[in-house]
């Protein structure tokens, strides 16, 4: 997708998202506003951790590809900030969950992880091709 309109299909995403939201836990109209500045905010920091990370995984897939003699240093360090990638990602969740705590009641903070959960897993699964109920994110059999 080119990049104006993957910017606007993000963007609707994101939109749709805290529409529902908004719906489902029933929020205020304030609380409908801190979450969607609190939701873009987040979103935004895990595409930019997402992109980082398959860079580094083509760069670590790079040097071990068969046949070719790896450099040690520079998969440790690749390997190494995958790690700290991963924590950090980690983090995230933790500040944006502390952060609409201060908004949300502990209940509606738990639904919007819940559904927040649910929406990173469908867009992993479109990423790679899988069936948009499949959980598992395994692209289903076709069959004999």
């Amino acid at each position: 997708v080119p990049g104006d309109r993957r910017a606007q299909l993000v963007r609707r995403i994101e939109d749709l998202f805290v529409q529902r939201v908004t719906q489902e836990l029933g929020l205020s109209a304030p609380q409908s506003q801190q979450l969607r500045g609190t939701a873009v905010r987040m979103f935004a920091r895990r595409r930019a951790m997402e992109a980082e990370t398959r860079r580094l995984d083509q760069l670590l897939a790079d040097q071990l590809r068969p046949g070719v003699a790896a450099d040690p240093d520079s998969a440790t360090r690749l390997t190494d900030s995958l790690l700290a990638i991963r924590v950090s990602y980690a983090r995230l969740g933790q500040e944006e969950m502390a952060e609409m705590r201060t908004y949300l009641s502990p209940v509606q903070a738990a639904q919007y992880y819940v559904l927040r959960d649910r929406l990173l897993q469908r867009i992993e699964n479109a990423r790679r091709g899988a069936a948009p109920d499949d959980a598992g994110g395994a692209p289903p059999d076709p069959g004999p």
